[in-house]
């Protein structure tokens, strides 16, 4: 009779200890993905973590970011723009707030979209320049901040569909005008993937801090704390797929790129932590249509970037408006 093969006790305890490792890992990736990716009314705000003692940010670790929702605190008449705020129907009775910014002569329009966490608020100085240059705006909040529906994100995925509404709406407010794109980081990524998956057409796309890739960013953030990010970002990607319902490992903005074919101004950071500047030049070598590269030296991930380099910045926008409209 064959006798059972009986392994060393220390060889038990240390495969238990590293299948409870396993599963706390998974564990603490869930509650992360969940805390990040769903607002609740009253939370940190994820700037406060810079000056946070060892408690708080154990606690974090833990329990996750809770990240308030974000709301506005202007409005276009805090700059001097008249506006209407308009409401943009979605399917299941969902809807898109926006401020409408005419302008009396129109030149165009361009629909304006923000990034992670936040609100149309923080587009308010691009639509003061648009304005001056001729151009009305549409300012949006994506689902789940401002005025919009829902109080969850989705980075950049299904945030597509709120692109697509947002730009068939601003087709019906400026009818025979060239409609144009403007995006900032994660919403750059939204537009770049409304282009690809929702079959959008503008007249050009304005892209400031698109990520290449969602697994390509997520492992800068460890990158950036001299953390591993294997196996963090597979398991934080994983479980964000299963909770978004979306395949967050084929969120690839520089593959989008490759759908893109009417002009292009691509600005990054050339100190961006979470964005090198390979990886903007890999979305910039896909695009199709005319387009353009700018980075900022000694800038990170801090936009709209005419907050830090105006002159740069009107100077690269008016030059491309002008393309767009040759």
């Amino acid at each position: 009779m064959k006798q059972r093969r009986h392994f060393p006790n220390w060889l038990r305890r240390l495969a238990t200890l590293a299948m409870l490792g396993f599963l706390l890992l998974n564990l603490l990736a869930f509650v992360q993905v969940r805390a990040m990716t769903n607002f609740v009314p009253e939370g940190q705000p994820l700037s406060s973590l810079r000056e946070a003692d060892g408690l708080t940010l154990a606690r974090s670790l833990l329990l996750g970011v809770a990240v308030p929702r974000p709301r506005n605190v202007q409005t276009p008449a805090d700059h001097y723009l008249p506006f209407e705020t308009r409401q943009i129907g979605l399917a299941n009775a969902e809807q898109l707030e926006a401020w409408y910014v005419p302008h009396p002569q129109p030149l165009g329009l361009v629909v304006m979209f923000t990034g992670y966490a936040g609100v149309k608020d923080g587009l308010l100085t691009p639509a003061a320049h648009m304005y001056q240059w001729g151009y009305s705006s549409l300012l949006v909040d994506f689902r789940g901040s401002g005025g919009s529906s829902r109080n969850d994100t989705t980075m950049g995925i299904r945030e597509a569909e709120d692109v697509a509404a947002a730009f068939a709406y601003g087709q019906t407010l400026a009818p025979g005008q060239p409609v144009l794109l403007y995006g900032v980081s994660m919403g750059s990524a939204a537009i770049l993937r409304a282009v690809a998956v929702e079959g959008v057409q503008p007249a050009g796309l304005i892209l400031e801090g698109a990520f290449d890739s969602l697994y390509t960013t997520t492992r800068h953030r460890f990158d950036a704390l001299w953390l591993p990010s294997f196996p963090a970002a597979e398991l934080l990607l994983f479980w964000g797929s299963v909770q978004m319902g979306y395949n967050a490992f084929a969120h690839n903005p520089a593959a989008y790129a490759q759908a893109v074919q009417v002009p292009t101004l691509l600005m990054s950071g050339a100190d961006d932590p979470w964005i090198r500047p390979t990886e903007a030049e890999a979305i910039f070598n896909g695009l199709r249509g005319p387009k353009e590269l700018l980075l900022f030296p000694g800038i990170g991930h801090e936009m709209p970037f005419v907050w830090r380099e105006e002159a740069r910045w009107k100077e690269a926008v008016q030059d491309f408006l002008a393309t767009v409209r040759s």
